[in-house]
């Protein structure tokens, strides 16, 4: 199998899938919203093993159905109220500073910006698996720089409840663990040091994958994933050495590689159940390079759409009509009988004017002839000279002074 049928494989494979989770959604979001939260609550049950309830595992799968027809982010909710229920017969102070942590958490973040509180739910489930580190990269990868604070609360939650299981003998229950409990678990937590390494690994780790996903150019995402995943193993291993940690090399690598894969699972499946992703990338040819971002139809807001009529003969039209109006309502215009005709349109016959009514003859440029004819009215006529011509009736030869008049063309005799 070559490598354009693997990936027409692949492409087929994909909206298959996208098919099937369309056509049963309403089924599958659900079921896998149920699993997921009985899972984490499951294991979040192991990680704080401290009150003995029978019949738990029942709670605990009533507590995932109804967080199957609930929002996902109620998921950190339900943890936080299993984990301060099991901290309440270890300690009082510790449970004030689970609650604490759970409001800061809250009011700092989650208030603003909840739809990904259920990552601090997951992460400790994924570190107590010891996958942990594998999962900052594909967390951003999936959900973008948004991840950045659950991933870092869900590291602190993981560490506190390996530093309580740690000081058991103290813990034990009672007035003596009492103002003691808080003390302890804090002081073991300063002195852990792998939890700097890790906390510190995870923030620089998700800060750069975010940046380089965002970058305009082909393939971002898997240089992204990649490099992402390299920073994150040598961080480790940079402070394991640099704080004498005992940690195997090849876990942290093996670590890496599982990074990498499950990057290319969220790509892949990337747009089945989530079409609010922004496609960026870049191609060129001879003369320009082109950079292309693609935003789903869902995060533009649509405005209904407006039809304009490019009808020509209808925009004049209303163009005529416009234009009649103005000049009606002029102050130049003061009966009906002057009438405005557009440029373009036959304006028919010349209209009668009334007896004594003077005609306005137009303008005549400087290149035209200045003789005119006599006027019907009877008026006066300039000559050239500035001599002033009497009205002479039709038919009767005007007198000559001096051989000066008029010409003969200029007037007809009666009869000829």
């Amino acid at each position: 199998m070559n490598k354009n049928t693997f990936v027409v494989s692949l492409i087929d494979l994909k909206e298959k899938m996208f098919d099937f989770y369309e056509n049963w959604e309403k089924f599958l979001r659900p079921l896998c919203k149920g699993l997921l939260a009985f899972a984490v609550l499951m294991i979040t049950r192991r990680m704080f093993p401290y009150q003995d309830v029978k019949n738990m595992g029942m709670i605990l799968a009533a507590l995932a159905v109804l967080q199957a027809f609930l929002p996902l982010s109620v998921l950190y909710y339900i943890v936080s109220g299993l984990i301060l229920f099991e901290l309440w017969k270890v300690s009082f102070d510790i449970f004030a500073a689970f609650v604490l942590i759970i409001m800061i958490c809250a009011v700092g973040y989650f208030r603003l910006d909840g739809h990904y509180s259920f990552i601090t739910a997951i992460v400790p489930v994924l570190f107590y698996c010891k996958v942990g580190i594998a999962a900052p990269v594909a967390l951003a990868i999936a959900f973008g720089m948004e991840a950045l604070f659950p991933t870092l609360a869900g590291v602190v939650v993981y560490y506190f409840s390996v530093n309580i299981i740690n000081a058991g003998t103290v813990l034990g229950g009672g007035a003596a663990a009492v103002g003691l409990g808080l003390q302890h678990v804090l002081s073991s937590m300063i002195t852990d040091k792998e939890f700097p390494v890790v906390l510190v690994s995870t923030g620089i780790t998700i800060l750069v994958t975010c940046l380089l996903r965002k970058a305009f150019y082909e393939r971002a995402w898997l240089v992204a994933s990649t490099l992402g995943n390299t920073i994150m193993a040598f961080l480790v291993l940079a402070g394991c050495v640099y704080f004498d940690i005992e940690i195997q090399a090849w876990v942290v690598i093996s670590l890496a590689v599982l990074g990498i894969v499950l990057c290319l699972l969220v790509e892949f499946f990337r747009g089945i159940g989530d079409v609010s992703r922004t496609e960026k990338t870049v191609f060129e040819d001879n003369e320009y390079i082109y950079y292309v971002k693609a935003v789903p139809k869902l995060k533009v807001s649509q405005s209904e759409p407006s039809v304009i009529n490019m009808n020509e003969s209808l925009y004049d039209e209303e163009e005529d009509e416009d234009y009649e109006d103005e000049a009606a309502e002029s102050p130049e215009y003061e009966s009906e009988a002057d009438a405005v005709v557009d440029v373009g349109e036959d304006p028919g016959p010349e209209p009668e004017k009334d007896r004594g009514e003077e005609l306005k003859e137009p303008e005549k440029g400087p290149d035209e002839d200045p003789k005119e004819g006599p006027d019907e009215a009877g008026e006066a006529m300039e000559a050239s000279d500035g001599e002033v011509l009497e009205t002479v009736p039709e038919g009767e030869q005007p007198e000559q002074e001096n051989g000066d008049g008029l010409d003969e063309s200029d007037w007809i005799p009666e009869g000829n």
